[in-house]
Order: C-alpha cells, then sequence, then structure tokens
C-alpha cells in the first residue's frame, strides 16, 4: 500500500519528497502484507543519482510514496 491506501499497480504514477516517478514494477512480499517497486524518476536529480548507483532502479518500499495516478 502507498502512504494514501491504495494498492501499488504498473503504471502508477507516485510521489515522494524528491518528485515524481512511473512504477515499473511492483514486487509483493509475502510476510507482512507490503509491497516493494521499482520506480522511474522523472526528476532529473533522481535519476542522475540512480544511474551513478547502478544501471537498473532499485527496489523501494510502496509505503514510503505517494499515489497520484493511475494509467
Amino acid at each position: 500500500m502507498y502512504v494514501n491506501g491504495i494498492a501499488p499497480a504498473v503504471g502508477d504514477v507516485v510521489a515522494s519528497p524528491s518528485g515524481l516517478g512511473e512504477v515499473l514494477e511492483v514486487t509483493p512480499n509475502e510476510m507482512g502484507g507490503y509491497a516493494s517497486v521499482t520506480v522511474q524518476w522523472r526528476t532529473p536529480a533522481m535519476n542522475m543519482a540512480q544511474d551513478a548507483q547502478s544501471l537498473s532502479p532499485a527496489p523501494i518500499p510502496a509505503q514510503s510514496l505517494t499515489f497520484v495516478r493511475r494509467k
């Protein structure tokens, strides 16, 4: 679930304090019911920092993001 209680889905637009991004992948966590999501950030600074860490985006907890809209 996102901060605002909506279940994550691929294609969702989400927000964090750093900016907006689109969910590329959802990985459910059987234990505790939480999910991780892989996000492609729209904010250039976030994408540059992400590229410096690795070539592919890393999963982050969905409960740390706010749902904005669904495609």
